[in-house]
């Protein structure tokens, strides 16, 4: 095996998966789900509860002080300077929020896509009772072509909300474009990056977005429980959707009078965030700073190319993929069928793989920990599989 692949930016991959106790266990292959606990993150979250149990509330400051050191990071990682980050439970929240600041008026449009997650949807689907309307932009083959979702997007369109990359297929939009395309119509653009953030390259820099929302426990490495919201500077002053005493900057001095809400993004908070999941996002965020977001992602591709042009090999044998095959339109997801899927899935699983059976695919997530030869074994396995139910 070339151990050059193998390096994890300065640290080499023993080093790395050491930081991982599931690569004892077998090969955890499906991190787009819920990423497993690294140890750098397990030792933060023991000391805040170790400070919690022997010092009571002094835990919350320091849950604070985590809060704002995971925005600077999700910052760098995106782009962007971190007051324009809230802090937020899960991604759901995140749209929920962005959709009460753009406020679609009555006769306006909404459009979404066909691969969305729910949570991208269901926010816009409450105001269809007061006359908006929510457009759906059709998949092909596993993808949503950009045309697809121009062809919805008029003059009346007050927002284009998409999931970034899809939990079913993996398939990943073109921000890019989809940036322009909303600037030249006027519309929000509100960014569902749950499957993208840590697993892509994201630079909100040349791709400016009104809101961008992701959660901490998939590619980020933290915990269930929380997550970031990115409001773009032309929406800081939007009133607080859902004021509450962390989203004002007198909330020391319980005023009941009137609401003074932050300049930042901060507005956009409510009440008490989870202390220790801010922990985990500030230690799941600074390991994957200290092995390189570019090698982390760079790690992330080359195995989902791996995967991909493995199980391309196999059409003859019944494999369909649904993962796009351009690299530019995938990140960290590879999704199949097969014939006798849940045979494969319990194959997998004997042999110590853990896989996705997800919305009829077998689902293939590997991270940076993950080494070239747990994604030719798994591939092993699935081409055993194939040629024995092959016609």
């Amino acid at each position: 095996m070339d151990q050059v692949d193998e390096r994890c930016g300065p640290y080499s991959l023993a080093e790395v998966r050491s930081w991982f106790p599931v690569t004892r266990r077998g090969a955890y292959l499906f991190n787009g789900n819920i990423a497993p606990c690294a140890e750098p993150v397990r030792h933060a979250i023991e000391k805040a509860l170790l400070t919690w149990s022997e010092y009571g509330d002094a835990y919350h400051g320091d849950g604070k002080q985590a809060a704002q050191q995971a925005r600077t990071l999700f910052g760098e990682l995106i782009g962007v300077q971190p007051h324009t980050i809230a802090s937020i439970p899960n991604t759901t929240t995140g749209i929920h929020l962005a959709s009460r600041a753009v406020n679609p008026p009555p006769g306006s449009n909404v459009v979404v896509h066909e691969l969305s997650e729910q949570g991208s949807v269901f926010p816009w689907l409450q105001l269809r009772e007061r006359g908006v309307e929510v457009r759906v932009a059709r998949a092909v083959a596993g993808d949503v072509p950009y045309e697809s979702i121009q062809a919805e997007v008029d003059e009346r369109t007050a927002a284009i909300s998409i999931t970034h990359v899809s939990m079913g297929t993996g398939c990943r939009l073109d921000l890019s474009r989809l940036s322009a395309l909303a600037r030249d119509h006027g519309a929000a653009l509100i960014v569902d990056a749950a499957q993208s953030a840590g697993a892509v390259p994201i630079d909100l820099r040349a791709t400016p977005v009104d809101f961008l929302a992701a959660p901490t426990f998939k590619w980020l490495f933290g915990q269930t429980g929380g997550g970031f919201l990115h409001v773009s500077e032309r929406w800081l002053e939007t009133p607080p959707p859902i004021p509450g005493h962390s989203s004002v900057v007198d909330s020391h001095d319980v005023n009941l009078e009137t609401i003074n809400p932050y300049a930042d993004a901060r507005r956009f908070e409510s009440g008490m965030t989870d202390a220790l999941a801010n922990v985990a996002a500030a230690a799941g965020l600074a390991m994957l700073k200290r092995v390189g977001y570019s090698q982390v992602h760079a790690r992330i591709a080359t195995h989902v190319t791996r995967l991909m042009d493995g199980l391309s090999t196999l059409d003859n044998a019944g494999v369909v993929l649904w993962t796009p095959t351009d690299p530019e339109h995938r990140a960290g997801i590879v999704a199949l069928d097969i014939a006798h899927h849940k045979d494969l899935h319990q194959s997998l699983t004997r042999e110590g793989f853990h896989v996705g059976d997800w919305q009829g695919h077998i689902r293939i997530d590997p991270a940076f920990y993950n080494s070239a030869e747990e994604i030719d074994s798994v591939l092993a396995i699935i081409t055993a599989h194939a040629r024995e139910h092959t016609g």
